[in-house]
């Protein structure tokens, strides 16, 4: 195979953990409304700094 082709995949495979990661936000536009309201008490039960800007917008 040509180098230009490894190259390709490898770079591939290093940056698909990237487009996997979802964030909270994501996760909670997934949820269903029942979902959302467990993450909402859940989180602010434990308030996480990276989160203070979602539950501001939420507001």
């Amino acid at each position: 195979m040509p180098k230009a082709l490894y190259r390709f995949l490898l770079s591939l495979c290093l940056l698909l953990p990237f487009a996997a990661h979802a964030s909270e936000a994501e996760y909670f536009a997934a949820a269903k409304p029942n979902d959302q309201a467990r993450l909402l008490q859940d989180w602010a039960a434990q308030p996480d700094p990276a989160r203070l800007t979602l539950l501001t917008s939420l507001q």
